[in-house]
């Protein structure tokens, strides 16, 4: 992979910006950052290099928050998107820039959640002409930033994420899960979510991590909205989402003890414990 011997200088350049007198290059270093990003060669294809997207990112780690817009933002998949290693950019994003926007500063939050929207995203197969997936196309299902560096910045950050992010942030984990969910039997997963992993690697479990790390986090500074999301998760039909907000309630049972005894007298339909072997 080669090295653009100008980087090194560009990111000098970035950590001087906040002199005086130098401000007049940041908005040259974005208007370079968002050219090279977006450039194609002949065949269409991204620059694929991502001693370049590290670079980048450093750079951008190094410029005020309000130069740094959401088009530059959206261009993270093209980072991410390599036949190569993305250790080093995605640990760029979550060590750096993630956590430059976890402010008081609505604006930064807005940031925030796009960039975790990016991140957490999944890359699944195209689905056969029969509407299956056979087992080789099942194990090309994966995140778009590298599975260590995304439980290592929410296991980090998730707290802040919780308490300032809005709920768009589970939503958009919600929906991905249910993605992964998609066709299997069970309709969630086997293992306890008291089981704590050191290594993940599958989505599934990488997204779970971070999904009930958020929502604790989110238990504790916002109980009325905390609960509302519980009450749409006992109703889901994935096992997965019953059992997570059994999970949540399990972790604060002063707060939620009430909570849960009033879901489960309103159940008259038996919907929260339909799946008793499961359970």
């Amino acid at each position: 992979i080669p090295k653009w011997n100008v980087l090194p200088y560009l990111e000098q350049v970035s950590q001087q910006v906040n002199s005086r007198g130098n401000k007049k290059y940041i908005d040259e270093l974005c208007l370079i950052i968002v050219e090279i990003s977006k450039y194609k060669d002949l065949k269409g294809n991204h620059i694929d290099n991502y001693r370049t997207w590290q670079y980048f990112i450093k750079i951008l780690s190094n410029l005020p928050n309000n130069k740094i817009t959401l088009r530059i933002i959206n261009l993270i998949p093209i980072w991410l998107n390599s036949r190569f290693d993305t250790t080093l950019p995605s640990a760029e994003i979550t060590r750096k820039l993630l956590p430059k926007f976890l402010t008081d500063n609505p604006n930064d939050i807005k940031k925030a959640e796009k960039i975790i929207k990016l991140i957490t995203s999944i890359k699944i197969p195209p689905i056969n002409e029969e509407g299956k997936k056979d087992l080789e196309e099942e194990k090309k299902v994966e995140l778009l930033l590298d599975p260590h560096f995304l439980k290592e910045g929410f296991e980090k950050y998730s707290e802040d994420i919780g308490r300032k992010c809005s709920e768009k942030v589970i939503e958009d984990l919600v929906i991905k899960i249910k993605k992964l969910l998609l066709g299997r039997k069970v309709g969630g997963t086997y293992n306890s979510f008291y089981e704590e992993l050191n290594y993940l690697d599958e989505p599934l479990d990488v997204l779970t991590f971070i999904l009930k790390r958020i929502l604790i986090a989110r238990a504790k500074s916002d109980i009325n909205t905390t609960q509302k999301i519980l009450k749409m998760f006992f109703k889901d039909d994935y096992l997965y989402f019953p059992k997570m907000a059994l999970y949540v309630i399990g972790n604060d049972l002063d707060e939620y003890r009430e909570f849960f005894w009033e879901i489960l007298n309103d159940d008259t339909e038996n919907i929260i414990l339909k799946n008793t072997s499961s359970f």
